[in-house]
């Protein structure tokens, strides 16, 4: 659908991929799903309080995750005007106002996004298959992990082709006339975060199943 939408209306889709300071839908979007994640996994903890260790302390490592990926997400309160912490973060990333931009050799965002890739893939290993198993039900499944995966693999595939900037006949502008080139890599991000909005309410389900 989105490769559709590139295809067929590559300038509307530049305005969608907008940075959230300038109005980006997709952007504000991303900001709002990946805070229902962080909510809906601290509800998950609570629901785990009478869980094995193991698997609680899965869902605190799952939550303080996805709060540290909202302060990324919201460049630590500056998106919405607060100071969360991004003056502190901008000395510690060379100016940056989130972890993710620091110019780590290019090394940042994989780095923040390390965790995630790591929570889904351990399901698919063989050899952490079983000892992942035994954290469920906090654990995500082989089905979720091959959808995450799937949606890995489909956020470098539009990276690469980068269609809507090559459909445009000029770069598009922000609002302050700097050319930019819009990435598909925000609308990846929602599916991510919608993926773990899922995988929450799945856990949440079979605990309350567990304890009924």
């Amino acid at each position: 659908m989105f490769i559709a939408l590139e295809l067929s209306f590559p300038r509307f889709t530049a305005r969608l991929l907008l940075p959230e300071q300038f109005g980006g839908i997709i952007e504000h979007a991303s900001n709002v799903l990946v805070l229902l994640d962080a909510v809906l996994w601290a509800a998950v903890v609570f629901a785990c309080r009478r869980e094995r260790r193991g698997p609680l302390l899965l869902a605190l490592a799952a939550t303080a995750y996805l709060v540290f990926a909202t302060m990324e997400e919201l460049d630590w309160g500056r998106v919405w005007n607060l100071n969360l912490g991004h003056e502190l973060v901008a000395r510690l990333a060379w100016g940056r106002v989130n972890f993710h931009d620091a110019r780590w050799g290019g090394l940042a965002a994989p780095l923040v996004f390390a965790p995630a890739i790591a929570f889904f893939a351990a399901s698919l290993i063989p050899s952490l298959r079983d000892r992942w198993a035994r954290l469920a039900p906090v654990s995500a499944t082989r089905v979720e992990a091959l959808a995450f995966m799937a949606t890995l693999g489909l956020m470098f595939v539009l990276e690469t082709a980068r269609i809507t900037a090559h459909r445009l006949p000029t770069p598009p502008t922000l609002p302050n006339g700097i050319a930019y080139r819009p990435s598909p890599v925000p609308f990846c991000q929602c599916q991510f975060y919608v993926l773990f909005a899922l995988v929450a309410l799945r856990v949440w389900r079979d605990v309350r199943r567990t304890e009924g």
